[in-house]
């Protein structure tokens, strides 16, 4: 199915005329589209692939302007798979700060006392009003990476 689709855009591209402007974007689900007008400041303009006007050149041209076109599109689908990449690596980055903020908030919901070490190694004990700002923060950081 992907090679027929391919096959049908490099014929498309092939009897394309030259002056046409192309813009690509992509939208919020990851699908690529084209069109005759920018969408926005993502927006790309493409050039048109140059075309002999006299059919001088013949099937040289012809494959090697087929050539870039695939390279192109293996760019993108390379540029894709990183893109995906970056937002699974945020995805999973934000799911460990929201697991630790969901711990760190249990643990001082159920310490009856909490401290912290001082320079040298003693304990100093957190008053109910810092215990409670600590536990107001956990909050707040559960608010923010667990959406």
């Amino acid at each position: 199915m992907y090679w027929k689709r391919l096959a049908c855009v490099v014929f498309c591209l092939a009897a394309w005329p030259g002056q046409a402007e192309v813009y690509r974007w992509v939208d919020e689900q990851g699908q690529v589209h084209y069109e005759d007008q920018p969408r926005d400041s993502k927006t790309r303009k493409l050039s048109p692939p140059s075309v002999p006007v006299d059919g001088a050149g013949g099937d040289s041209q012809r494959m090697e302007k087929t050539r870039r076109l695939l390279n192109a599109y293996e760019s993108e689908r390379q540029q894709a798979r990183e893109e995906k990449a970056e937002r699974r690596k945020q995805a999973e980055e934000q799911r460990r700060k929201c697991i630790g903020a969901r711990d760190d908030l249990r643990h001082y919901e159920e310490s009856g006392s909490i401290y912290r070490l001082d320079g040298e190694g003693k304990r100093v004990y957190y008053s109910d009003a810092e215990r409670e700002a600590l536990i107001a923060k956990y909050r707040e950081a559960i608010a923010k990476w667990c959406e």
